[in-house]
């Protein structure tokens, strides 16, 4: 599956496996292969779209992704002042549901 995306998070969560996060969409995106283009696996998670995400991994709890993020660009310049929400979701359990 080919992915254009503008990934503006991305961490790697083992030698093998880089996690990536689009804001426009609420799926983080995987790839096993080294970053190859065309290797990238969407999965779903709780979160939704927002002007900017920056995950983080827990450095005690490492199959822990923080998702944060805010208001929509869109939102944004519609009055919208959604605070800023972070969205923890299990790695594992992510990325063990199948890929879409």
């Amino acid at each position: 599956m080919k992915l254009y995306m503008d990934i503006l998070a991305m961490v790697a969560i083992s030698a093998s496996t880089i996690v990536g996060f689009d804001p426009s969409n609420s799926q983080v995106f995987t790839n096993t292969q080294g970053g190859a283009v065309d290797e990238w696996e969407k999965h779903a998670t709780p979160a939704g779209s927002a002007y900017s995400h920056p995950i983080q991994i827990l450095k005690n709890r490492p199959e822990h992704l923080i998702i944060y993020g805010g208001e929509s660009w869109n939102g944004f310049l519609n009055g919208g002042k959604r605070p800023i929400v972070a969205t923890v979701v299990n790695l594992t359990e992510v990325l063990s549901a199948p890929a879409s």
